[in-house]
């Protein structure tokens, strides 16, 4: 059962097991010496506590071999009596008195005999996470060195493998980039000659050709329709695929060619204009306000309370309509 006194006071109880020896080595580094100078530490554990080359630690191991070589025989044997065996079918510690052994010869060094420590399997479970050595992780920090060592290894042959490789597409590529490609860039007089001496190809004229702008466009917002009525339902309009027609019902103004009924205005799309009596466009059901402007394909038409005035967006000629009189341009 592990003592209720402080860490120090158990490390130096010749009473303390095994078990609790090996836990406070492993927990406490400061109490190694009183560990080393203890008469009850097995001698695994002495022995790894020696190989450390720790002055205080090496101080107690003398200072314990002194003790033992003073301790007579009776009372060596009687250090050990106390030793904790753990019982295969319960998991638990219990005491066990060794036999007693031979007495030394005189002048000999003296450690007490102990039974060998049981192996970590054999511990309960938070003991089993500790490995099966004198002290815990003896050995882990020189592992652990040869797998970063190993690692770094790996690395380095990685590095070198692909720095080789950069080294030989460089001098693969580079013959290509000093004298060019045989069947891509040919050479003339020794001279390289690239892409930038290349004879420009010819583009076809009216592909280069900018694209003409309109010579009066259509102002933004324009309403796409192409059959429309004046507010009054006096003018009506229709732009057909090459023309727009405007009728004027009722007007004061002389009609052309003795005109005794509506008066008819039309520009083609070569922007040219014309007036006529012969077939009219009759009043729409779609209204444009006055402000408006109408827009299809190459024509246009603007709605105000002066009348109607429509053009050719490509050629900007067109006619002016009212009740009061009419224009051409």
């Amino acid at each position: 059962m592990v003592s209720m006194t402080d860490p120090a006071s158990r490390a130096a109880d010749p009473a303390t097991s095994h078990e609790e020896l090996y836990e406070l080595a492993s927990d406490h580094p400061e109490l190694r010496p009183l560990i080393a100078e203890n008469p009850n530490t097995y001698p695994d554990l002495v022995d790894w506590l020696a190989s450390l080359g720790d002055p205080e630690i090496d101080a107690g191991l003398r200072r314990r071999g002194d003790a033992t070589q003073a301790m007579p025989a009776s009372g060596a044997a009687n250090a050990t009596q106390a030793m904790p065996q753990l019982h295969a079918d319960t998991g638990t510690f219990e005491h066990q008195v060794p036999p007693q052994e031979e007495t030394p010869e005189e002048g000999a060094a003296y450690y007490p005999a102990a039974p060998a420590y049981p192996a970590a399997a054999a511990y309960p479970p938070q003991a089993q996470q500790q490995p099966a050595q004198p002290w815990p992780g003896y050995a882990e920090p020189e592992r652990a060195s040869r797998s970063r060592s190993g690692a770094g290894c790996c690395l380095l042959i990685v590095m070198g493998i692909l720095l080789v490789g950069a080294v030989v597409a460089a001098l693969f590529l580079l013959p290509f980039q000093l004298f060019g490609d045989d069947e891509g860039e040919p050479q003339q007089d020794g001279v390289e000659q690239g892409p930038q001496d290349a004879p420009e190809q010819e583009q076809d004229p009216e592909e280069a050709a900018p694209e003409e702008e309109d010579a009066r466009p259509a102002p933004e917002g324009a309403v796409e329709m192409d059959t429309f009525s004046a507010p009054s339902e006096n003018i009506g309009c229709e732009i057909s695929g090459d023309s727009l027609s405007c009728t004027i019902q009722e007007y004061e103004f002389d009609a052309p060619e003795d005109c005794d009924g509506p008066v008819t205005l039309t520009i083609n799309a070569e922007g040219e204009t014309q007036t006529s009596c012969d077939g009219s466009v009759s009043s729409q059901t779609s209204h444009l306000d006055y402000g408006e402007t109408a827009a299809s394909g190459d024509f246009a038409c603007s709605s105000s309370q002066a009348g109607f005035e429509c053009w050719n967006t490509q050629t900007g000629n067109g006619f002016f309509m009212a009740r009061e009189s009419y224009e051409l341009d």
